[in-house]
C-alpha cells in the first residue's frame, strides 16, 4: 500500500521548508534495503520510535554493524595520526566506495604500523635520553657501571649533594666523587648512618642504568643508538606525511562514508519492529515528498504522507506536542545569514524565520556604525582570504560571503560619509584630508552637495558628515531605526501568536506592545518637537499626536496587563508587572542609539592616529627632505608611520569585531526576543553528511 497525500498546508516564503510526517512499514526482511534507500536519498530526518503496542521493541543493529564500525574507528585512528588539512573539495561517491571496495584498509594498516613504529621509536629515545643522562652524571667518578651493584652485604649510594662537607668518617665509607656527584660505599650495618648524613647534606640519589664497563663506553653506545632511532623517527615522520599528501582528500570521504554506512547499520535501534515487520517514522520536505515515495514504494509495502496540523490550543497545551523539524528555505542571499539564526536556535516550525530580515538589516547596522571606505576594503579582502582558506566547506563559504556583504555595506556608508581610514574627504583646517585622498571630492563636488529635510526633523546630506554637522540626525536616524526594527519584529510576533492561538491572544501578546511602541513614539515626538510652536498650525498638530499618542500607548499598557492575566497566568500580578515591563521597551529602543555611538568612537580612535601618526610622519619626512636633523627625523619617520599603521589596524580590526558584536546584540537581544524562540530541531535526515563525498562531483 503505498499512499501520498499533497500537503494543502501553504507556509510563507518567510518562514521555513513545509514538513510531511511519513510513515515506512514493510516486513523486516525488507528493513535493511529501505534503510541503505533512505540514507542514499537524505531526505527523511527520523523518529525515534516510542515502544507503546504490545509485540513491538526497538530494533537491532545490522549484523555487519560491528564490522563497520570497527573498520571506522581504524580509520579515525590513522586520521588522528596524519597532518590532515580539512579544509578540502569533496570528492564524488562513487570513487570514495570504490576505493573502499578495492581495500583502502590496507593503507589504514599501512599508516598504524608507521604511527606505531614511529612511536616506539619515540619511546625509547625518550628511555634512552634518560639513561644517557644518568651515565654522563656516573662518568666523571671513572668506575665501571658494574661496581654499583650485585652486592649482598654492602651498600651503595650515588647521586648529587648540595652542602660543604660530608662528615663521613673514611673508616665506615669508602667516597668517590667529583664535583657534587658522589658514590658511597658502605657496610649494611652502617647504611643508616651514611644515609642520615647523605640526607642532612641535600642529597638526591640517582637510578643506576643496568650495564657493564665504563660509563664512557656505555655513553658511546647510547649515542650511536640514539642516532639510529632519530634517523627511524625521521623516516617515519616523512612516511606519514607522504600518506597524508597523497591519502588526505580519500581519507576524510572514506571516514565519513564509513559513518554514514554505520549510521544506517545502527539505524533499527531507532525503529519499532517486530518479529516480522517495521515501521519507520520521520519527517519529509514536502518538496521532496513525490521523489521520496517514488524510491521508497520499490522496496518497502507501505509509504504514507501525513500534512502537519498544530493545535491551536493556547500555551502549555502544545508546547510539549512533537514539532516538525527544520529545515531552511531561504533564497541564497540570504544563506550566510543562517549562521546567525544558528547561533540563537531555529525557529519553531511555521514561524517567521528572521534570516530572510537580517540578510537587509544586519549589514545596514555594521555599514552604520563601521561606515569607512578604507576599513569594508579590507573586510572585503578578509572575506576572499577567509574563502580561499576555508571555502572548500559550506560554513567557511558561508562565512566569507558574509564577511563580503558587511564589507561592501561598510565600502557603501563609507562613501556617503566621505570617511577614509578616519579621513574625513572634503575636511579643511587640520583635520584636511591628504592629497592621495583629497582627489575623491570630486565625487562630492560633481554630486553638488545635495541637502534634503525629511519629516521627523531628519536633515540629509551627501556627504552626510556624522561626526559633523549631521550627528543630531544620525542620533535620529538611529532612533527611528530601532523603532522600526522592534516594530517589525513585534509584526512577526504577532503574526505566529495569531496563527498558533488566534487573533485574541496575538493582539494581547504582542499587538498591545505595538501600540505601546506606536503611541508612546508619537506621544514623546509631539512633547519635544511642540516647543516654541505653540499656538501655530503645526504646533497643534504635534499637540493631538502628543494626546493620540498617549491615548494608544494607555490603551496598549491596559492590554498588556490584561494579555498578562488572562494568558500568561500571572493573575492580579500582571497589573504591576505590566508597568514594568514598558521600561524594558524604553530600554530596548533606546539601545539602537549604538548605531550612532559606536561609530562615532571608531571614527575618533583613527582620527586619532591620523592626528599623531599621519601627520607627525609628513612633518617628519619634511624636515628629512629638507636636509634638517636628518638622523633624527628619520628616526621619527619610522616611529610615526608604526604608530599610523599600529592605529589603523587595531581601529580596522577594533571596528570588524566591535560593531559585528552590537549588530548581533541588536538582533539577538533586542529585536528576535520579541518573537523568536529558537527552539527548532535541525533537520537532519539519515545518511545526511556529504561534505568530503558527494553524489555528482
Amino acid at each position: 500500500m503505498n499512499q501520498l497525500k499533497v500537503g494543502v498546508v501553504e507556509m510563507s516564503a518567510l518562514t521555513t521548508a513545509e514538513m510531511q510526517r511519513i510513515t515506512v512499514a514493510g516486513i523486516k526482511s525488507q528493513l535493511h534495503e529501505t534503510l541503505s534507500v533512505i540514507g542514499r536519498l537524505k531526505s527523511i530526518h527520523l523518529v525515534d520510535s516510542e515502544v507503546d503496542e504490545e509485540g513491538f521493541t526497538l530494533g537491532s543493529p545490522h549484523s555487519d554493524a560491528n564490522e563497520v564500525a570497527a573498520q571506522l574507528a581504524r580509520t579515525r585512528a590513522a586520521a588522528s595520526r596524519l597532518q590532515l588539512d580539512v579544509n578540502q573539495p569533496a570528492l564524488s561517491i562513487t570513487a570514495v566506495r570504490k576505493k573502499l571496495d578495492e581495500k583502502f584498509s590496507e593503507t589504514i594498516d599501512a599508516i598504524l604500523s608507521k604511527a606505531n613504529e614511529l612511536d616506539e621509536a619515540n619511546s625509547e629515545i625518550e628511555r634512552l635520553t634518560d639513561e644517557l643522562a644518568s651515565f654522563e652524571v656516573l662518568a666523571p667518578l671513572g668506575l665501571d657501571m658494574d661496581l654499583f651493584s650485585g652486592y649482598e652485604s654492602v651498600s651503595v649510594n650515588v647521586g648529587s649533594y648540595s652542602g660543604d662537607s660530608l662528615g663521613l668518617d673514611r673508616d665506615k665509607a669508602l667516597i668517590f666523587s667529583s664535583g657534587k656527584t658522589i658514590a658511597v660505599f658502605c657496610a649494611e650495618n652502617d647504611s643508616s648512618l651514611v644515609q642520615d648524613a647523605l640526607n642532612a647534606n641535600g642529597f638526591n640519589s640517582i637510578s643506576i642504568p643496568e650495564a657493564e664497563g665504563s660509563a664512557q663506553s656505555g655513553i658511546k653506545q647510547i649515542r650511536k643508538r640514539l642516532t639510529e632511532l632519530h634517523d627511524l623517527s625521521s623516516a617515519a615522520e616523512k612516511d606519514l606525511d607522504k600518506y597524508s599528501s597523497e591519502n588526505n582528500r580519500m581519507i576524510l570521504g572514506v571516514m565519513e562514508e564509513l559513518e554514514r554506512r554505520l549510521e544506517v547499520l545502527q539505524a533499527p535501534v531507532r525503529l519499532c519492529t517486530s518479529e516480522h515487520a517495521f515501521v519507520i517514522d520521520g519527517w519529509v520536505k514536502s518538496a521532496d515528498a513525490k521523489m521520496v515515495q517514488m524510491n521508497i514504494s520499490k522496496v518497502a509495502t507501505i509509504v504514507e504522507f501525513e500534512d502537519y496540523v498544530p493545535s491551536h490550543g493556547h500555551h502549555g497545551h502544545d508546547e510539549d506536542a512533537k514539532q516538525p523539524p527544520i529545515a531552511f528555505a531561504n533564497p541564497d542571499a540570504a544563506r550566510p545569514y543562517e549562521l546567525l539564526t544558528d547561533l540563537v536556535g531555529r525557529p519553531r516550525y511555521g514561524r517567521i524565520d528572521p534570516t530572510i530580515f537580517m540578510m537587509f538589516t544586519y549589514p545596514l547596522f555594521f555599514g552604520l556604525m563601521l561606515g569607512d571606505m578604507g576599513y569594508g576594503l579590507g573586510t572585503m579582502l578578509l572575506a576572499l582570504w577567509v574563502k580561499k582558506k576555508f571555502g572548500a566547506s559550506e560554513q567557511g563559504a558561508l562565512a566569507g560571503r558574509l564577511l563580503l556583504y558587511i564589507g561592501i555595506s561598510c565600502l557603501f556608508f563609507g562613501f556617503l560619509y566621505a570617511e577614509i581610514f578616519g579621513f574625513e574627504i572634503d575636511a579643511t583646517g587640520e583635520h584636511a584630508a591628504p592629497g592621495w585622498i583629497a582627489w575623491m571630492h570630486i565625487f562630492y563636488d560633481w554630486a553638488h552637495h545635495p541637502h534634503i529635510s525629511l519629516p521627523l526633523g531628519i536633515d540629509l546630506a551627501f556627504p552626510f558628515h556624522r561626526v559633523g554637522g549631521n550627528m543630531s540626525d544620525l542620533i535620529l536616524i538611529s532612533v527611528y531605526l530601532g523603532i522600526a526594527h522592534l516594530l517589525i519584529g513585534y509584526l512577526i510576533g504577532m503574526r505566529d501568536v495569531t496563527k498558533e492561538h488566534g487573533l485574541a491572544a496575538g493582539f494581547f501578546e504582542k499587538g498591545s506592545w505595538i501600540l505601546i511602541l506606536i503611541g508612546g513614539s508619537a506621544a514623546i515626538y509631539g512633547f519635544m518637537a511642540t516647543a516654541g510652536q505653540h499656538g501655530t498650525a503645526s504646533g497643534n498638530i504635534l499637540d493631538l499626536m502628543l494626546t493620540i499618542g498617549l491615548v494608544v500607548a494607555a490603551v496598549g499598557l491596559l492590554s498588556v496587563c490584561w494579555g498578562l492575566v488572562k494568558y500568561e497566568g500571572f493573575g492580579a500580578a500582571g497589573w504591576m508587572i505590566g508597568p514594568l515591563e514598558t521600561i524594558s521597551l524604553l530600554s530596548n529602543t533606546l539601545s539602537y542609539i549604538r548605531l550612532f555611538a559606536i561609530g562615532v568612537v571608531g571614527v575618533k580612535i583613527a582620527e586619532a592616529g591620523n592626528m599623531l601618526g599621519y601627520h607627525n610622519l609628513v612633518h617628519s619626512l619634511e624636515l628629512v627632505m629638507n636636509g634638517e636633523d636628518i638622523l633624527i627625523n628619520a628616526l621619527l619617520v619610522v616611529v610615526t608611520l608604526a604608530l599610523w599603521l599600529f592605529v589603523q589596524v587595531f581601529a580596522w580590526v577594533l571596528g570588524v569585531f566591535s560593531p559585528n558584536i552590537h549588530t548581533a546584540r541588536l538582533h539577538f537581544v533586542e529585536w528576535m526576543g520579541k518573537f523568536h524562540e529558537g527552539s527548532g530541531e535541525p533537520f537532519s535526515p539519515l545518511g545526511g553528511a556529504d561534505r568530503y563525498s558527494k553524489e555528482g562531483v
